[in-house]
């Protein structure tokens, strides 16, 4: 934990109306601990419009390193589709599914590799492993190829997360800022990272959820 001064600084939405006041006294400012589980996000994009015929899912298998020519603690996750999020290059394998899909891993993972599944005893088309890497992986038919430039929109987990600290209308109470705590702390480090940046008319996200545990008296510490 850090204290600082709390300055001066006003900032408002369409509806709602906040006033970061000078106090005399110090202000703790709660910056997050280590979240109970870190992680870190596996992106993609199916670079064919075939990808999802026959309500295929879109997976992935994770190893962090190889014995030989085995994959080590070798696991398989269905990705998920983030709507606010999607390619939008038109290029000749953009076809119909550009949106993005991800999910969270633990940080010891250094290696992917992509497939559709049907259902789990029918996988297919896959990529071949590749090195984990934070950015876009495209995948093609049976091959991934890398786009480490991709600039990534707010996700719809973060919009949705965001709106509930907006249009409180007064309505700070501790029950209100724990919930918000509560749901803060339950998302993901990429998330959680995401909505701490957040601009919020020149205050953070961060500063944000430190002002309203401040004026609510909320005890929980962010994770």
């Amino acid at each position: 934990m850090k204290t600082t001064k709390l300055l001066l600084s006003i900032f408002t939405t369409s509806s709602i109306f906040f006033a970061f006041f000078p106090l005399t006294n110090n202000f703790s400012f709660l910056e997050p601990n280590a979240a109970n589980s870190e992680t870190k996000r596996i992106w993609a994009i199916a670079r064919e419009s075939w990808w999802f015929n026959d309500s295929a899912s879109f997976g992935v298998s994770t190893a962090t390193g190889f014995d030989g020519g085995n994959a080590l603690n070798y696991t398989t996750y269905i990705m998920q589709r983030d709507e606010n999020n999607f390619d939008t290059d038109s290029g000749t394998y953009s076809g119909s599914q550009s949106y993005a899909f991800y999910v969270d891993v633990p940080t010891n993972i250094t290696h992917v590799e992509f497939f559709r599944e049907i259902n789990p005893s029918n996988r297919s088309n896959y990529s071949g492993w590749s090195t984990y890497t934070s950015g876009m992986k495209y995948v093609f038919n049976g091959s991934t190829s890398e786009y480490s430039g991709y600039s990534f929109n707010e996700t719809k987990v973060v919009e949705n997360f965001s709106n509930t600290t907006e249009n409180l209308q007064g309505s700070c109470s501790f029950a209100n800022v724990e919930s918000i705590i509560s749901a803060y702390n339950n998302l993901a480090t990429f998330e959680q990272n995401q909505f701490d940046a957040k601009d919020f008319s020149g205050v953070s996200g961060l500063d944000r959820l430190n002002y309203l545990i401040d004026v609510s008296g909320a005890t929980t510490l962010l994770n």
